[in-house]
């Protein structure tokens, strides 16, 4: 099985997270995005071979991953609206973030604005969604740890003033497999 992505995305940490877990064998063929877009027809990363099966998102990847561990994908309907609420945040931040480097920020554009505007009120969800801090329990978790994680990597939103999401990025940063996927390896 080969994963191919970077080791900074969170959505290829995930990826990588729940392939640990399950304790299947795979190998992470690093790439960038002009590799992305002339091999995936979706022109992003994650994308993943195993044999047969080629699969060009990180959410089909997760049920590929879970369906050979043998469990659910999602585990439940609260698990999931917890995983797309913090993929939708991923994505905001992170085409916020590719955007910026481009230098298109959301002074220049009020399709921006709201896209920031969003990751506020996505946080400050997300803080009264989360009531554990058991790192890497389920798949929301575990997205959620990686964004979390991400935005404080690239140093991109302030997330003081938020308690839950601190606590639950400070338990899965003495996690193993949170560990042994860190960027900043």
């Amino acid at each position: 099985m080969e994963l191919f992505g970077s080791t900074t995305s969170p959505f290829v940490r995930h990826c990588r997270i729940a392939l640990e877990q399950a304790q299947i064998p795979y190998e992470l063929k690093l790439i960038d995005y002009d590799t992305s877009a002339k091999e995936s027809p979706l022109q992003k990363m994650p994308y993943l071979k195993d044999g047969k099966v080629f699969l060009t998102d990180s959410s089909s990847i997760l049920m590929h991953i879970r369906k050979k561990q043998g469990q659910a994908f999602p585990a439940s309907v609260e698990d999931f609206e917890l995983y797309t609420m913090v993929n939708t945040l991923a994505d905001t931040a992170v085409n916020l973030f590719l955007m910026e480097k481009d230098g298109i920020t959301p002074e220049k554009s009020d399709y921006l604005k709201r896209q920031q505007a969003r990751l506020k009120t996505g946080f400050d969800t997300l803080n009264a969604m989360i009531k554990t801090t058991e790192a890497l329990s389920s798949d929301g978790i575990i997205r959620a740890a990686c964004l979390l994680d991400w935005i404080l990597f690239r140093n991109r939103y302030g997330l003081s003033s938020y308690g839950q999401l601190i606590s639950l990025v400070s338990h899965a940063a003495g996690n193993e497999l949170f560990i042994k996927t860190d960027p900043r390896a």
